[in-house]
């Protein structure tokens, strides 16, 4: 467990690092593109991303790292990862609808602005193809598959910079092209996914072992929720109290100063998937120690 714990840690941390490093490089290309207040405008969107995420699909991806490796047959994984899947696929295509019928009073609430719509739409376009690559993601670690994680994650950043940069700066679509980009990213990666584990999903909704991923995930809705708020409170109060071009200036300090966290991520993306997989072994206690 250990030497798998390092191995698999090294693996993520290089991920994280080249993936937040080049959107950490293209940080100056979009501070020349876009103004502070599309910035703030930006940075909310991804802030109510990150809460669809947390609450869309109701953390199952965390009951599919539970169970996953609690099982030694290979369909009752399939299983599981098939559920999860399309559990996922359905809750974010509700959301999605729902969505874009609000979309303008939507744009106004989650942005901080009006004249935001299309942006609005471009970005659940993307928060929908990424919810569905965070599942996919989270098969990869359930089936302690780190290195195609990292790849697809990386492949993600690469489509993402690229796409982006094309889109906003030759194309001049500003920050319609960045958020286009992202789309484009996500959607590289769920495809890269979907391709390496062809073997492992299987497109069914099995009702029991959903009800069972859901009565382990849904109470930990309301603590996600909290970690939310403790985490971007700063940018509603923000937003709140002062402008979206403040939002925008603070948002690129915060990613700025984020940076020191890439490492530790490398750690904490490998080590729950193995607590699950060796829970009940005698040295497992020894070992977390």
């Amino acid at each position: 467990m250990l030497s798998k714990f390092f191995k698999d840690s090294v693996v993520y941390a290089v991920s994280g690092i080249l993936t937040r490093g080049l959107s950490f490089i293209l940080l100056p290309l979009y501070t020349r593109l876009i103004s502070p207040g599309e910035y703030g405008a930006f940075d909310l969107l991804i802030a109510f991303g990150t809460l669809v995420n947390l609450t869309v699909a109701l953390e199952i991806a965390q009951a599919l790292i539970r169970f996953y490796n609690d099982n030694t047959s290979f369909e009752e994984k399939r299983g599981y990862a098939g559920t999860a899947l399309v559990f996922t696929a359905v809750m974010y295509t509700i959301f999605l609808a729902v969505a874009l019928i609000f979309a303008p009073r939507l744009s106004v609430l989650v942005m901080g602005a009006s004249g935001f719509e299309a942006v609005f739409r471009v970005g659940l376009g993307y928060l929908w193809l990424n919810g569905l690559f965070n599942l996919l993601q989270n098969i990869f670690r359930s089936d302690l598959q780190s290195r195609r994680y990292a790849l697809s994650s990386i492949l993600m950043a690469v489509v993402t910079a690229v796409a982006s940069v094309f889109l906003a700066y030759v194309m001049k679509l500003g920050l319609m092209g960045i958020v286009g980009g992202m789309a484009l990213g996500a959607l590289t990666g769920c495809v890269y996914a979907f391709i390496h584990l062809r073997d492992v999903i299987r497109p069914v909704c099995n009702v029991d072992l959903l009800k069972k991923m859901l009565k382990f995930s849904t109470p930990l809705v309301p603590s996600s929720i909290a970690v939310f708020i403790a985490y971007y409170i700063d940018r509603l109060m923000i937003r709140h109290f002062l402008s979206l071009e403040d939002v925008g200036i603070y948002g690129i300090a915060f990613r700025i100063a984020n940076i020191t966290s890439i490492i530790m991520m490398g750690f904490q993306v490998a080590l729950v998937p193995l607590i699950y997989t060796h829970h009940r072994d005698r040295e497992t206690p020894a070992h977390l120690a």
